[in-house]
């Protein structure tokens, strides 16, 4: 499931498969720095998530701020 605030500069993502099954993303995005929240997920799935997001966004240029759980 996708909702989005494009005014609001957010992308909430409910995740239906995988290590993050069953866990939602908030995803804050302000100038080229993104900030993710993440709730009901293991703590050793968001550390891979982190460093997987974090190299993806650094070859775009863009920069992971922070990664907070829930």
């Amino acid at each position: 499931h996708l909702d989005f605030g494009a005014d609001l500069g957010f992308l909430r993502i409910a995740l239906g498969a995988g290590s993050l099954a069953g866990a939602t993303l908030i995803v804050h995005a302000e100038g080229r720095e993104v900030t993710i929240e993440v709730e009901g997920a293991d703590p050793s799935a968001v550390e891979a998530l982190a460093r997987r997001i974090s190299h993806r966004l650094d070859q775009k240029g863009l920069s992971l701020r922070e990664v907070r759980q829930g």
